[in-house]
């Protein structure tokens, strides 16, 4: 297993494969490019926050486990695009006070994908935030989504929303009306699903990610 701390900076682990350990301090980034199956086991510190950017177009299967203890922030991003069957397993455990989890993960499903998402938020903590935000878009492939939150605490703010769909015919027919072929459209509309927007309120903007 190879051990990484990550102490406020940016790290891109798109190189690592097997088995990883990262204990993570202060303000840090995770930029992944998923080329093979990778197992992370992610630990925060008190007082740390994670960025995690993830795309995967590779087919890869990704197994993440994190444990949060307290006074800690997760921004979990993840977009796939695959042409082969895969996992994403993730288990998210809360063990203490104050700490955030938000999960945004969406993707283009062709073949057959497996997405399985557990919060586990432990008794006795107290003001927790946990949300898992699904988008699955399905092109002629089978989605199995599992969002599971494990909630043995009072005092917790935890919730889920899972969406998966085909094409809209009035989205196809938007892009068709604007002179773009049918098969051009399904690519931008599939092409949406690889990458977030994500707003930044400090400089007034969005910055897209992946």
């Amino acid at each position: 297993m190879n051990k990484i701390l990550v102490d406020g900076e940016i790290w891109d682990l798109s190189d690592e494969n097997g088995e990883v350990l990262l204990e993570v301090e202060g303000h840090a980034q995770i930029n992944l490019q998923c080329r093979h199956n990778l197992k992370l086991n992610i630990a925060l510190r008190d007082n740390a926050e994670l960025s995690f950017f993830s795309q995967d177009l590779k087919s890869c299967n990704l197994d993440i486990t994190m444990s949060l203890e307290n006074h800690s922030k997760v921004a979990f991003y993840h977009a796939f695009d695959n042409n082969r069957e895969n996992n994403l397993n993730i288990m998210a455990y809360i063990n203490g006070n104050d700490n955030e989890i938000d999960f945004h993960i969406k993707g283009v499903c062709r073949t057959k994908n497996m997405i399985s998402v557990d919060g586990i938020v432990k008794q006795k903590s107290a003001n927790n935030y946990l949300k898992e935000d699904i988008k699955i878009l399905t092109l002629g492939g089978l989605a199995y989504v599992r969002p599971m939150l494990h909630i043995k605490a009072l005092e917790v703010n935890a919730l889920h929303n899972t969406t998966i769909s085909n094409i809209r015919d009035d989205e196809l027919f938007y892009l068709m009306a604007k002179g773009i072929s049918k098969e051009k459209a399904t690519a931008l509309i599939a092409h949406s699903y690889t990458y977030f927007k994500i707003s930044n309120n400090e400089k007034n903007n969005d910055e897209e990610i992946l």
